[in-house]
């Protein structure tokens, strides 16, 4: 089941359940300004990238012989994925007290994190590090010192 696989949902769920209760006032309070300040934006700052480049649809399972359009959507993922962070980090500053503010980034900058590092360690995996884009290399970059990430990057 679900429960038994690790990954940034479960991370949330499961091992930063505590933590995402105090944040979520803050998230709930922010999320639709921070969906519209920062979605089309950095959806139109990701697609820049890739736009002479041929798209693919949402969940397409891609062949041995497609790993280039693979790496191109998780470019776009992770561009994507920083700009948006960066966006909502203003939104966040903005609209809710510090500590609330501090509580909610660190949550979403570990499981934006957490994410991209589970895609590193497919890379790593499957012998293809050298092609890992470089915009999700700068979302694994160190976690931080939370206890919780420390104790489960040393078990993976």
């Amino acid at each position: 089941t679900a429960e038994h696989n690790f990954s940034p949902s479960n991370f949330l769920c499961r091992f930063k359940r505590e933590h995402f209760l105090r944040a979520r006032s803050c998230l709930e309070k922010t999320e639709p300004l921070t969906f519209l300040k920062c979605d089309h934006g950095c959806h139109d700052e990701s697609v820049k990238k890739v736009e002479k480049q041929q798209r693919f649809a949402p969940g397409k399972v891609f062949r041995e012989n497609e790993v280039s359009s693979y790496e191109r959507e998780l470019d776009l993922l992770c561009t994507f994925q920083a700009c948006y962070r960066q966006c909502e980090n203003i939104v966040v500053k903005e609209s809710c007290e510090q500590r609330e503010a501090e509580l909610a980034l660190t949550l979403i900058s570990q499981y934006v994190t957490w994410h991209a590092s589970g895609i590193y360690d497919w890379h790593i995996l499957s012998d293809s590090v050298e092609k890992f884009p470089t915009s999700c290399q700068q979302l694994v970059l160190p976690l931080d010192n939370d206890p919780i990430v420390k104790i489960l990057n040393s078990v993976s």
